[in-house]
């Protein structure tokens, strides 16, 4: 099975780890903030970001 080279994260998501990351790990906002504002009610902050770049 081959993996992806790539993983992403949302800025909310680099501010919780709180430390820099490696060449193969990128920042992206989301999209769509107001699914992101929706999610935001039942879940963390950062959760909902990262659910809400997806959609």
């Amino acid at each position: 099975m081959k993996m992806g080279r790539k993983v992403f994260v949302t800025p909310i998501i680099l501010k919780e780890f709180g430390k820099s990351l490696p060449d193969w790990i990128s920042v992206v906002s989301p999209e769509n903030s107001h699914y992101q504002q929706i999610l935001e009610m039942d879940l963390d902050e950062g959760v909902a970001e990262n659910l809400g770049s997806w959609n």
